[in-house]
């Protein structure tokens, strides 16, 4: 599924949860010379922004054009261990939103599958961002259910399934989402099932738009 067309159909609010990275593409090399210190260091700075907003939709998403390296990763693993002495000039109060957390964790356990595949990394993010499915704040909750697309079991598919035909549009619309990313064109039911379950129109129009862009 292409990022241009998956975009088109999100509502502001979810921009920041469906990222190239978020969407399974392989983290690419950035084009030209590109030295591991300058990587680090616009790294640094797209993480030092105070502005919740800015980092979730920008910032975290910008991270997917420097691609692989190993003072990288040594980086985004100490932001998801909440390390401050490594790095005391990055906006820590920022990255502990929850919300924020969860952008960064998607992108954190992307870029682990992509390379050291590291499979206790990974469930340590899981195991943070799934107590959120069920949070009062509704982005929290959207963002949540985001990261079971590219990141998702089939056990997710009831929560998703749930979400879409019961929660209010922006989660409803995360949850539908997220079901075509995981299951991509055995999402085609499950979206029907959504349709003809929750009784709102403006859901039912944003699982129309879905579909008409699956792949058949």
């Amino acid at each position: 599924m292409r990022l241009s067309l998956v975009i088109l159909a999100l509502p502001v609010l979810l921009l920041g949860a469906f990222s190239p990275a978020a969407l399974g593409q392989p983290f690419p090399v950035p084009a030209g010379p590109v030295s591991s210190d300058e990587k680090v260091r616009r790294a640094i700075d797209f993480l030092s922004v105070a502005d919740p907003g800015v980092m979730r939709n920008r910032s975290i998403t910008t991270l997917y054009d420097l691609g692989r390296d190993d003072r990288l990763t040594a980086l985004y693993r100490a932001v998801w261990k909440n390390d401050r002495a490594a790095y005391p000039s990055l906006a820590w109060g920022t990255l502990e939103r929850p919300d924020v957390r969860i952008a960064f964790g998607q992108f954190w356990a992307q870029y682990i599958r992509n390379t050291t595949g590291n499979a206790a990394e990974m469930a340590d993010v899981r195991r943070y961002v799934v107590q959120y499915l069920n949070d009062p704040d509704m982005r929290v909750r959207a963002d949540a259910l985001g990261y079971l697309g590219p990141l998702g079991q089939p056990g997710d598919v009831p929560a998703l399934l749930a979400a879409c035909s019961q929660d209010a549009l922006p989660v409803a619309t995360s949850a539908a989402m997220a079901l075509s990313i995981l299951l991509d064109k055995r999402a085609i039911g499950p979206l029907q099932e959504c349709r003809s379950r929750t009784g709102n129109p403006a859901v039912q129009g944003a699982v129309d738009s879905i579909l008409a862009r699956m792949p058949r």
